[in-house]
């Protein structure tokens, strides 16, 4: 598996503030994602930089957010391709 990860990684508020404003757009509701909310509030609560792991199937998105150096998942996120 690769990640696209900088030197520094990504803030995990940032992360959380990137999804905020997704869902603010009409076409990402909410029913579209699988583990948002679980995912934010780990991200929220990490004290680590996160890098991602994007995965596209057929259906949509897998988001993996990976703990900086460690690779150890913070968040997952599932999003579906509107049908």
């Amino acid at each position: 598996m690769q990640s696209n990860s900088s030197k520094e990684g990504q803030s995990p508020l940032g992360v959380v503030r990137m999804y905020e404003i997704r869902m603010s757009h009409k076409k990402l509701t909410r029913e579209k994602f699988t583990g948002l909310e679980e995912s934010i509030e780990s991200l929220r609560t990490s004290a680590v930089n996160v890098h991602l792991c994007a995965i596209e199937t057929e259906k949509g998105f897998v988001s993996l957010w990976l703990a900086d150096k460690t690779d150890v998942p913070v968040g997952i996120v599932i999003s579906r391709f509107q049908l």
